[in-house]
């Protein structure tokens, strides 16, 4: 009943604000403020931004067929209707109902080959509800049939074993010579000197397994994993780590 209550305050309160944007940009993929469930900052400037790390980065090109691992309500998709051609493919899934069918109704409509899955996986910041672990959840697409996947904002949010088994799926999905994109919150020692400091952008105090955590409640409300881990996470599925690497929005790239 609380969350049921603060999102529905949360309607009101921009409703404003979206009525403007409607009015000023009618047709324009833009979702309502309400719907913004994911990270900070502007909706439309982060995913041109991501559109030049995948370009610039992990080399995406206009005729793959690409993989969403956490689409959002789609902060990266909406960019790539413009980039991607007609024959490619472009397949999004997410475990937060509301913002599937926002892509659902306002983009495949008109982007047909742009696809949007729900996945009912518990998750204990977004999805309390969900009758699936993530461990045990199968992506929905083929061995090898994907040129592309990334994850921006997804793997800040799972525990050990749950980032453990996206990534043994997203090397499954990778077609060979395949690229992905992921993005986390890495702990090593400047990171520990910031948050000694009182400097880091997050305080991940708490010990989970392989993880830290921000907050101990609700655990998957900010997760960090030592940058060893990740390394050794993806070399187990036959991924290698590119040599480049960056910093975006506060966290850390890593290409595969």
């Amino acid at each position: 009943m609380v969350r049921r209550g603060r999102h529905a305050w949360q309607r009101f309160s921009v409703l404003p604000a979206d009525t403007l944007d409607a009015w000023r940009h009618p047709g324009r993929l833009l979702p309502p403020r309400s719907l913004r469930f994911v990270g900070d900052g502007d909706f439309e400037t982060i995913g041109t931004e991501f559109l030049h790390h995948f370009t610039s980065l992990a080399g995406l090109e206009p005729e793959h067929r690409v993989l969403d691992i956490g689409s959002g309500v789609g902060r990266m998709a909406v960019p790539r209707t413009t980039f991607l051609q007609p024959s490619a493919r472009y397949d999004g899934f997410d475990i937060v109902g509301e913002g599937v069918a926002w892509c659902q109704q306002r983009i495949t409509p008109r982007f047909p080959h742009f696809r949007f899955h729900y996945a009912d996986v518990f998750n204990s910041r977004y999805n309390r509800s969900g009758r699936q672990q993530a461990r045990d959840f199968r992506f929905p697409f083929g061995d090898a049939s994907v040129d592309f996947a990334f994850a921006t904002s997804l793997f800040t949010h799972l525990l050990a074993d749950d980032a453990h088994h996206y990534i043994r799926e997203m090397a499954r999905v990778l077609r060979p010579g395949g690229r992905c994109l992921c993005t986390f919150f890495l702990v090593n020692d400047d990171v520990a000197r910031r948050q000694r400091e009182g400097h880091a952008l997050l305080d991940f105090r708490f010990r989970r397994g392989d993880a830290w955590l921000a907050d101990e409640d609700v655990p998957e409300n900010a997760v960090a994993y030592d940058e060893r881990h990740v390394r050794a996470a993806y070399e187990t599925n036959g991924l290698r780590v590119a040599s480049r690497s960056t910093r975006a929005r506060g966290q850390d790239i890593r290409l595969q």
